[in-house]
């Protein structure tokens, strides 16, 4: 995952902020290539009578095919697709290895128990992840005010921290999770319990984040411009 903040001292001025209709078609773009291609070719082909271990390549091609144009068209390295595709491939080369192909149903474990590890990581960073994710989905006046907050709020750090450290302890369950369902589970089932466990987990770490942020006053400071109640100002 990207950010722009990278020193202590970060620079508000966003060059181009990516418009509404911009973030949409983001979203559906990935919401098509990682979730509902991948599901509606294995299925697909598993009821034309191809074997799983064929299904399987086959979804993992869209999410890769995704990351691989972003690339092209970017004409730089993104942390996150290159991750995304070094897991797909070593899952891959992993299971035919071995000949199990319920390590390549689990090899999404991987991701989020990276992921997680990740998130939790950042809370040693100058920002943690929670910040890093506002950033690029608010206006340029949000974001001054989140720094405000960030440096003159003991109370707002602490609120994203510990919305940081939740969405990490998040993925790492999920992580758990995945493991035991690519071993327990019928095999042509794994892929969309899979799914509904990411997307579960999504929605449940949003509505925390929601909630947490409204009653903590974290959001009505960030977006109203209220005080946190102890904001220090440097001299």
């Amino acid at each position: 995952m990207t950010s722009r903040i990278a020193h202590d001292e970060p620079d508000n001025t966003r060059v181009d902020e990516p418009s509404t209709g911009a973030r949409i078609a983001a979203i559906g773009a990935m919401l098509f290539f990682d979730i509902i291609a991948p599901l509606g070719l294995f299925y697909g082909l598993r009821a034309a009578g191809v074997s799983i271990w064929v299904a399987l390549l086959a979804g993992s091609v869209p999410p890769a095919a995704h990351y691989a144009w972003q690339f092209a068209r970017n004409r730089r390295v993104d942390g996150l697709g290159l991750f995304m595709i070094s897991a797909i491939l070593l899952g891959t080369l992993a299971s035919f290895l071995t000949g199990d192909p319920r390590l390549l149903l689990a090899k999404d474990a991987w991701i989020t128990l990276i992921a997680g590890v990740w998130i939790c990581g950042t809370l040693f960073a100058a920002r943690p992840f929670l910040y890093r994710l506002m950033v690029p989905i608010m206006p340029n006046k949000h974001v001054v005010r989140l720094e405000e907050l960030w440096r003159d709020s003991p109370k707002a750090r602490r609120v994203l921290r510990t919305m940081t450290w939740v969405w990490g302890l998040g993925f790492l369950l999920d992580s758990v999770a995945r493991v035991v369902v690519a071993y327990t589970l019928d095999l042509d089932a794994v892929p969309v319990v899979n799914t509904v466990l990411i997307v579960v987990l999504i929605f449940a770490l949003q509505a925390y984040s929601q909630l947490h942020g409204k009653f903590s006053g974290f959001f009505a400071a960030l977006k109203k411009g209220e005080p946190m109640g102890d904001e220090v100002r440097s001299a």
